[in-house]
């Protein structure tokens, strides 16, 4: 199966192990056969479980990164220092902080 119709049905696979769980009937099997039909690691859907439970967010969809605040980003300022940058020989600007 493409892997783009694996991820679309992660999201609905984690609902349904969500639900189960707040039945209190998941078991590892469960988790076990999600796995293989998405061809992930079970800990890769324990993980996703283990999301979407703090967050709904998550629920939606499993495996995509959180946006942060405090995540780096390569700016065009960034990428205006490192062009200025011989890495063959040594930085002509001290970028220590």
């Amino acid at each position: 199966m493409p892997s783009s119709s694996l991820s679309a049905l992660r999201g609905p696979a984690v609902r349904r192990l969500l639900t189960l769980r707040q039945e209190q009937k998941p078991t590892s099997r469960h988790v076990r056969l999600m796995a293989q039909s998405l061809e992930v690691t079970e800990r890769t859907v324990w993980r996703w479980l283990a999301a979407a439970e703090r967050d709904e967010a998550a629920a939606a969809e499993p495996g995509a990164r959180a946006q942060s605040k405090g995540r780096f980003s390569v700016t065009p300022e960034v990428r205006r220092l490192l062009a200025l940058c011989d890495f063959s020989l040594q930085c002509h600007y001290d970028f220590s902080f």
